[in-house]
């Protein structure tokens, strides 16, 4: 059973293997699609007010759409098959970035000085160069 309202939308657990069709993108504020089948992302810029998006226990690869969540407070994509972290750069208001459980084996980008809590265990890291930006 999915829900969806004007700020929260809900599809996790249903065996989805596409991106759900998602109306008025522009007032959602929370995505809830844990544990699905999904692959790929879509172009997500519409979701301009979107704080926190749960994507994790998916498919997921390449998180790269998820560059235009400026908005983004709290991404949660652990248990995928992520590679790289590059498109974290550009969510300059993210507090919380759990991506656990993925395939990322360097971490060189520049974090956003907005996080407070990062989780990165269970990964194939062998350098983190970020923290020399610091």
């Amino acid at each position: 059973m999915n829900n969806q309202s004007n700020d929260l939308v809900d599809y996790s657990n249903q065996k989805l293997t596409e991106f759900p069709t998602i109306v008025k993108q522009n007032l959602v504020i929370q995505i809830n699609l844990k544990n699905n089948k999904l692959l790929t992302l879509p172009n997500l810029s519409n979701f301009s007010v979107l704080r926190t998006l749960d994507i994790s226990r998916n498919r997921f690869i390449d998180l790269s759409p998820v560059s235009s969540l400026t908005s983004l407070r709290v991404l949660d994509c652990s248990e995928n098959r992520i590679v790289s972290l590059g498109f974290v750069a550009s969510l300059v208001n993210l507090e919380v970035l759990r991506a656990s459980h993925n395939r990322i084996s360097t971490v060189a980008i520049q974090m956003p000085n907005t996080l407070i809590d990062v989780d990165l265990s269970n990964n194939e890291i062998v350098s983190l160069d970020f923290l020399q930006h610091k």
